[in-house]
């Protein structure tokens, strides 16, 4: 079972310790310094060293860290036992301290290694990010995709001197789509979750935020119709990380996986504003109703026990306006009417789409 509860008391840690941080809503693992499998469901006893379930760090533009703190990845099962405490100030050496929660013990005197020079004057980036192994150790991604936990979340923002002189050439070309979807010229940054198939972002660019198997179309993440005009198929709603197999994700059409689904989607990007909407990551699973104890209005809504799948969108920002959808028939579609999309939203869109 996810938490979202985890994300974001997660994000209240932060808050004090590092005010400034914000996050576009995508959870990268690599910024956890964890692999895409590091999470899968089929090996929930193996952790990675290294590999960080919380993590805030303070890098440059070539990626060099000057002080960060994690907690460490654990077993499925287990609770956060340790984590580690690092500073870098550029010149060659890397300062690590371990501590350990369970003992109630932190390491004297520091490991030292050797590490490569930073440059500030390639930008400054702030990062944050937590995903659901903190809730027991939870492993909860699939070994057919192994791109990462499909629950977390996080905030970041960077100052990023080669972005400013981009958005310069952009703005002298009158790319009016170019500014609308990266309307920030130097800084930009923003938050983001995603839990139990519900995701929020706020963001100030767009951003890639998620990848399927194809490439050759596109959608914005509250907008579920593809830029070929289909609408999403969304995988069978008990299809996830954890219950991959065509037990769970086969449907009327024939016996299919959990990769299957990923390979029918392309790049689902998040844009500048704010947006709700159903988690596209197959891997992720419907039920946030019930984790925050909204039992009675699922049943209302759906009739069946179920939450809403998809959940209802909303997007308002530079890119437009998106409101509704769901499966056919759901009261949250809005079909019909000359704004209508394929998947039963109202769509408003500007030059950036």
């Amino acid at each position: 079972m996810r938490h979202l509860v985890i994300v974001f008391l997660a994000v209240a840690v932060l808050a004090g310790h590092a005010a400034f941080a914000v996050s576009d809503g995508q959870y990268l693992p690599a910024n956890q310094n964890c692999r895409g499998n590091a999470d899968n469901s089929d090996a929930g006893s193996r952790t990675e060293a290294g590999c960080h379930n919380m993590i805030v760090f303070v890098a440059d533009g070539t990626g060099h860290q000057y002080a960060g703190w994690g907690l460490d990845q654990t077993p499925d099962g287990t609770v956060v036992q340790s984590g580690e405490v690092w500073l870098d100030p550029g010149a060659g050496s890397r300062y690590t301290w371990n501590f350990d929660l369970t003992a109630g013990s932190v390491d004297q005197m520091p490991t030292v290694t050797a590490s490569r020079p930073g440059d500030l004057t390639t930008g400054l980036h702030v990062y944050f990010g937590a995903d659901d192994n903190l809730d027991s150790g939870e492993h909860d991604s699939s070994n057919q995709v192994s791109n990462g936990p499909s629950d977390g979340g996080g905030m970041q923002v960077n100052i990023d001197p080669a972005a400013a002189s981009a958005w310069i050439a952009t703005l002298q070309a009158a790319d009016e789509a170019g500014l609308l979807s990266t309307p920030a010229p130097f800084a930009n940054g923003g938050f983001g979750a995603c839990a139990d198939g519900f995701c929020i972002a706020v963001t100030t660019q767009r951003r890639v935020a998620f990848q399927g198997g194809r490439t050759d179309i596109y959608r914005d993440v509250a907008n579920y119709e593809w830029s070929e005009g289909t609408p999403m198929q969304w995988d069978p709603y008990n299809c996830a990380g954890p219950t991959d197999s065509p037990l769970y994700c086969s449907d009327a059409s024939g016996s299919h996986n959990l990769k299957y689904w990923y390979n029918l989607s392309g790049t689902v990007y998040t844009e500048p504003g704010i947006q709700i909407y159903e988690d596209p990551d197959p891997q992720g699973s419907p039920g946030v109703l019930s984790l925050v104890g909204l039992d009675q209005v699922k049943q209302a809504l759906t009739g069946n026990g179920n939450d809403p799948y998809p959940l209802p969108a909303l997007y308002l920002g530079t890119c437009g306006l998106v409101f509704g959808g769901g499966a056919p028939g759901d009261p949250t579609r809005v079909d019909g009417t000359p704004l209508s999309n394929s998947a039963g939203q109202i769509v408003v869109k500007t030059a950036c789409n």
